[in-house]
């Protein structure tokens, strides 16, 4: 820390600055809403730490020395700083809020959760940001500790755990259904287990750490499934499926839309 901070209290600032706007230190100290006394025993202070008058009376008024109009245009973007992040912590007002905040997402949950919500935030906060970054575990409790996001975007199941400290707000429950060619010589309009176990498949896993929810849940039952293509993410998934034997399994909601 500077040497010359260590020595003045930092709120002797804000009298510095209404004395010098308001070249009163009656004036100055009802804008700070202290006592004309408190306002010139701090006047006092800033003098003996800055080894400078600062403000000399001249007639009615105080007016500042040279070293106090050096030190104006400093004191009162650093005041303003301040103010602004400080500012930025007060209550939360979406209507004009322009903050931007981060969520953490697989392509899939985004597709699933991010055009309802823009809608909604268009009409509850239209200056509000976005920020999308690619979720880098199932859970994503990394990108919140970090800072890297505000925000998680993920699913839970009958598997997921819970963690102390993060609160998880329920949006929507889905189920999952199987995506095939309608060019598919073999699958009408039911399928059954054994005709997907028999099929090949295609495999939608966003995170290198962790495998699919299908094949974990077939795994818990001794089940298993042919594999064809593993993929990290959805754009590409229903190009695979369509005019091919191969079947994709995928949230409703996501199928829908997809």
């Amino acid at each position: 820390m500077h040497l010359n901070l260590r020595r003045i209290d930092l709120n002797l600032l804000l009298v510095f600055d209404s004395l010098y706007r308001n070249r009163s230190v009656t004036a100055a100290a009802e804008e700070l809403a202290m006592s004309p006394s408190a306002c010139s025993h701090a006047l006092s202070r800033l003098r003996q730490a800055l080894s400078d008058e600062l403000f000399v009376r001249y007639g009615s008024a105080m007016q500042p020395t040279v070293q106090a109009e050096q030190l104006v245009g400093s004191v009162s973007e650093a005041l303003r700083i301040l103010s602004s992040g400080l500012g930025a912590s007060g209550p939360f007002t979406p209507a004009t809020s322009k903050q931007t905040f981060t969520f953490a997402a697989s392509d899939i949950t985004s597709l699933a959760v991010l055009p309802k919500l823009t809608a909604r935030l268009e009409q509850l906060a239209p200056h509000l940001q976005l920020r999308v970054i690619s979720s880098s575990h199932r859970d994503s409790l990394d990108d919140l500790a970090s800072g890297r996001a505000q925000f998680v975007l993920g699913f839970a199941d009958d598997y997921s755990g819970s963690y102390e400290g993060v609160e998880a707000l329920e949006g929507f429950s889905d189920d999952y259904v199987v995506v095939a060619s309608s060019a598919h010589p073999d699958i009408g309009s039911t399928l059954s287990l054994e005709e997907y176990l028999k099929s090949q498949h295609v495999v939608v896993v966003p995170w290198s750490d962790a495998g699919s929810v299908i094949d974990a849940a077939l795994a818990r039952q001794g089940l298993g499934r042919d594999v064809a293509v593993q993929v990290p993410g959805l754009a590409v998934a229903p190009l695979l499926v369509d005019n091919s034997r191969l079947l994709l399994t995928l949230p409703r909601l996501v199928a829908a839309v997809s």
